[in-house]
């Protein structure tokens, strides 16, 4: 199966979903990637099922638009508001919660970003 999507930021995805190893291989996909001189690929992830039975590959064209920090602010305030939750201790009886650590801090966040 073959899917062609367009990412919000104006961005091609081109999907490939394969049967296993042979049907997948990247250098056989590749063959069948558009020639394109105004969108250059700027990304690849491919992904194999654990039974090996199944392969998804997504081949990404065009520039990614990085947003400002108050984008990234806002498409992150999930994680920021686990973070702080965490750091006040309002976590500390869920026994599903992540160690206590300098990384959670919002300044450590967002200078991943």
């Amino acid at each position: 199966m073959n899917l062609k999507a367009r990412l919000p930021d104006g961005r091609l995805v081109l999907t490939f979903i394969r049967p296993g190893k042979i049907g997948g291989r990247l250098v056989d996909l590749v063959k069948l990637l558009p020639r394109n001189d105004k969108l250059f690929l700027s990304r690849v992830q491919s992904f194999m099922s654990k039974d090996n039975t199944l392969n998804l590959s997504l081949f990404i064209y065009g520039d990614e638009k990085k947003g400002s920090p108050n984008d990234i602010e806002k498409a992150g305030a999930h994680i920021l508001n686990y973070s702080k939750l965490l750091q006040e201790g309002d976590l500390d009886d869920d026994t599903n919660v992540l160690e206590l650590s300098s990384m959670f801090e919002p300044e450590a966040l967002l200078n991943q970003c």
